[in-house]
């Protein structure tokens, strides 16, 4: 039974379509909350009450009311139902408890928020668990088995979110002193898009909308459903009001000083600081939505060059199609990459070195271009040419059991030379398949939190996880095909495979980096962007430190680009540089 929220103080009433009064002169408006059924049709899926103190632009949340939507979200949307949340008050301060007794405390004295356990109050106890996503790797499922007993959880230190030196986002005593409200855009900051994932609740001005997969579809230019409608019903105006834009300037500027995993890495120690460095202030700042726009996409993308941090779709009060990115929001070394990435594929191309899976003497080949969904519908079906194409899962189980069939067959070879990354559960199966028992890590870099998760897979897919499933390593030598294009899972695959088994060797170039789980973000204005989270997959170190993988899978073995997809010289070299 899903246990409902409970709450020491009286939640506000919810009147679909119209605003009143607490009896304390704070007035409050129902909005509803508009989200895609289980048929894909947009429907309100609850009410939200909202004030503005400071305009009709900038609505606050009650903390309350504010709990009360996460544990709605929760319940409802992500299948926790135990999600509760209880409340205490006093004038100025709050303490919020979960159902599991970890606390948020939030004070508008001080204006910070603090966390004594950041990560499981947040994402849950499957942090404890499961670096791969928020949630845990589905321990029914014949394909992936975490192994809890070689798992481990290292707590990360108490953590404080301050707004003091965000002004126009302050906390405010609520109704009474018995309630605290906050900025809407922060409390979703933190308590809904704060997690790697896409989900969501933006505001066009008009209504609130709950988004789990973006408001339009990843690696397309095309709105869905909810975007469509997102765009559609939005007031359209050129400029927009000085308190606003400050507002969602310095709302930006927190979500990023915050819940920007790379932000450390990058050595910035604010980014107000940092959009005064890269000259963006007075455009950020300017009441031009098109200047404002072009601004933040130029932050996101010129000035931080992550593949994994991007503008995503404009403000809404334009129209969808009024903009697009071009060589204005990208720096030269970003354009010369994407070309000499072009480059790469059209040499796999014209080398015709497109096959899935091949053995070419004494060494199988296994390419693949992007992680795609685990689907054990796929993975344990008929392993054919047409399974093989469309999942890469199926693929290294399809090329796994022809491997056996080749006596001849001493090395594998795994081409990642342009994979562009993908789904992470897809990556841990082919790593086990590679490997056997594995081990993946992350590190919060906010709290310092540290996770280490054990997985093992069913190689030889007939359904259970044993003694049976023989890992290729054990029987092959096993080499990563790395470039420079090679990201994200691209970048984590090699990375893991190797420091789970150093006999595992590279040749290539270094692959391209991204360490952290993407994160979809929505400001103030509605716009929404991608960032890299603060679920950042670490390495182990000789010494027993944690490093991100940010700086790529290490090269045994150099190869120049006009070689890569030369198969036949690639065999050779394996074969003199790391024969027997």
């Amino acid at each position: 039974m899903k246990k409902s929220l409970l709450l020491c103080c009286a939640l506000p009433l919810l009147l679909s379509g119209c605003s009143c009064s607490s009896g304390d002169g704070v007035v409050y408006t129902a909005t509803p909350l508009l989200g895609l059924n289980k048929e894909k049709k947009i429907e309100s899926i609850t009410s939200i009450n909202l004030s503005y103190p400071y305009g009709a632009d900038i609505p606050y949340i009650n903390l309350s009311e504010g709990f009360s939507l996460v544990a709605y979200l929760r319940q409802n949307l992500q299948q926790d139902a135990d999600a509760a949340y209880t409340a205490k008050f006093s004038a100025t301060h709050s303490t919020i408890t979960d159902e599991r007794g970890l606390t948020c405390e939030v004070d508008t004295d001080k204006q910070t928020i603090t966390f004594a356990e950041f990560d499981r109050f947040l994402y849950g106890d499957s942090i404890d668990t499961a670096p791969l996503s928020p949630a845990p790797v589905d321990s029914k499922r014949k394909a992936i088995k975490l192994i809890p007993s070689k798992s481990s959880f290292t707590r990360g230190q108490t953590v404080t979110i301050s707004l003091a030196n965000y002004p126009t986002l302050a906390l405010l005593p609520g109704g009474g002193g018995k309630d605290i409200r906050v900025p809407f855009a922060v409390f979703s900051d933190i308590f809904i898009s704060g997690r790697p994932g896409f989900t969501g609740a933006p505001f066009n001005f008009k209504d609130l909308y709950f988004v789990t997969e973006g408001l339009r579809g990843f690696g397309s230019a095309n709105l869905n459903i909810l975007g469509k409608k997102f765009f559609a019903d939005a007031p359209k105006s050129k400029t927009i009001n000085s308190q606003l834009t400050k507002f969602a300037y310095e709302e930006t500027m927190f979500n990023l000083d915050y819940f920007y995993g790379l932000k450390g890495l990058r050595n910035i120690s604010s980014f107000q600081e940092f959009a005064k460095e890269k000259g963006l202030e007075e455009d950020l700042l300017s009441g031009d939505v098109e200047k404002m726009d072009n601004a933040y996409a130029r932050l996101l993308l010129r000035s931080l060059q992550d593949g994994h941090t991007i503008y995503f779709t404009p403000i809404p009060f334009r129209n969808y199609s009024e903009f697009a990115l071009g060589p204005i929001h990208y720096s030269e070394a970003q354009i010369a990459k994407e070309k000499a990435d072009e480059e790469l594929q059209e040499a796999r191309a014209l080398a015709k070195c497109t096959k899935r899976f091949e053995i070419v003497d004494d060494t199988a080949f296994i390419f693949f271009t992007s992680f795609d969904e685990l689907d054990e519908t796929v993975l344990y079906g008929t392993l054919d040419e047409d399974a093989i194409d469309d999942n890469n899962c199926a693929l290294f189980a399809y090329a796994y059991q022809e491997i056996h069939k080749h006596p001849e067959v001493k090395n594998v070879v795994v081409d990642l030379l342009t994979n562009e990354g993908g789904d992470a559960e897809s990556l841990a199966y082919c790593l086990g398949t590679v490997l056997g028992e594995f081990h993946l890590d992350s590190q919060n870099p906010l709290s310092g939190a540290r996770n280490r998760s054990t997985y093992r897979t069913d190689i030889n897919v007939d359904g259970v996880i044993d003694e049976k499933d023989v890992p290729l390593c054990d029987d092959y030598r096993v080499v990563m095909l790395d470039s420079l294009f090679s990201f994200s899972c691209g970048n984590l695959f090699p990375v893991a495979a190797m420091y789970n088994n150093p006999d595992i060797k590279s040749v290539g170039e270094r692959t391209g980096g991204g360490c952290c789980a993407i994160s979809g973000n929505y400001n103030a204005l509605g716009a929404s962007y991608l960032t890299s989270s603060l679920l950042m997959l670490t390495k182990e170190m000789n010494d027993g430190s944690f490093q991100p993988i940010e700086d790529g899978a290490e090269v045994d073995l150099p190869l120049t680009r006009d070689k890569m997809f030369d198969r036949a010289h690639i065999v050779t070299l394996i074969d003199n540089a790391f024969g027997d």
